[in-house]
């Protein structure tokens, strides 16, 4: 289901749709199967909040074709990374200054300190309609459910709150 995106708010910069706009015009024939989440997703979906930068899941194969389409803007290779409450095979690209962090195979360390592989994020994605582009983003209600179960009660507001006006 492709969505026009009417209510994107104006804190969001155009630098950003522009940069969004760069990347899938570039991905569009490659066989990558890839979304926008995070920040910018939840900008473009119309809720008001300022990202400072793009945030792009993938699969394992999928980010390295990505890192390999856009090798001249590479600022960090693709390599398996963890944090206290995260890891993934993680990336970082610079476009016109924005910087676009590529990930795959995401796990999220819940409070119970069990980690949680996001698995069935495919059947989650949208297509927004961003200028002539059919753009993949990753759908509210499952963004909730990630925030949900980081318990982070302010994105989680956030997020409700929006999927009310629709």
């Amino acid at each position: 289901m492709a969505l026009e995106n009417r209510n994107t708010p104006s804190i969001l910069r155009v630098e950003y749709l522009q940069v969004v706009g760069f990347i899938a015009e570039k991905l569009k024939n490659l066989e990558v199967k890839w979304f926008i989440t995070g920040s910018l997703n939840h900008a473009i979906h119309g809720i008001d909040i300022s990202p400072n930068d793009i945030d792009i899941l993938s699969d394992k194969h999928g980010v390295y074709l990505i890192e390999k389409e856009f090798q001249r803007y590479v600022i960090k290779k693709v390599a398996y990374s963890a944090s206290e409450n995260l890891r993934s095979y993680y990336g970082m690209l610079c476009i016109s200054g924005i910087n676009i962090d590529i990930m795959a195979e995401i796990e999220n360390r819940l409070i119970a300190g069990i980690w949680e592989p996001h698995i069935d994020w495919e059947q989650y994605i949208e297509q927004i309609k961003i200028g002539k582009y059919l753009v993949p983003v990753l759908s509210l209600e499952y963004e909730h459910t990630i925030y949900k179960k980081l318990n982070n009660p302010d994105r989680m507001r956030k997020i409700l709150e929006r999927l009310d006006q629709k």
